[in-house]
């Protein structure tokens, strides 16, 4: 699954237009696509200001939930988004809470020193949280200006 967010973080990416685009016009597109793989899945999508889903925002920015019976039985994916440098922590943080398959985190970073100082400091914090456990699997991504592209790190907790 992790592939086929990444497949369209790099579509989002390479649109021709998305130099004029607001935060919200990129969260927009973010959500909508990645609630739009979610819904192929079979999985109740929950985002706020998002196309494809299902209804409103659910405690994180997106997630797809699987129900049997009117019954939670899954969470598949939380994913948060965050486009401020200074708010990236407050959403990671988020991340380290919930339970699901895979937990995402989308965020802006200014060139690719940012980006890797931004994933060692998630992988610290994921290190540091007394209720991390063994085999979450986290994908983080950043919109990286320095080469207009998304640039990612798939984390597996020992």
């Amino acid at each position: 699954m992790e592939q086929r967010i990444i497949k369209v973080l790099d579509q989002i990416a390479a649109a021709p237009d998305n130099n004029d685009w607001s935060d919200k016009k990129w969260t927009f597109q973010i959500k909508t696509q990645i609630a739009r793989i979610g819904k192929e899945q079979k999985y109740s999508v929950y985002a706020s200001q998002a196309d494809n889903v299902d209804g409103g925002e659910w405690l994180y920015d997106l997630v797809w939930l699987d129900y049997k019976n009117d019954e939670l039985i899954n969470a598949y994916l939380l994913l948060e988004s965050e486009w401020w440098p200074k708010e990236i922590n407050d959403d990671f943080e988020k991340l380290l809470l919930g339970k699901a398959e895979l937990k995402v985190m989308i965020f802006y970073a200014k060139d690719i020193k940012t980006f890797k100082e931004q994933v060692d400091k998630m992988k610290e914090k994921i290190k540091n949280f007394k209720h991390s456990i063994s085999g979450e699997k986290y994908l983080f991504s950043a919109y990286v200006n320095e080469t207009k592209s998304f640039l990612y790190d798939n984390h597996v907790v020992n």
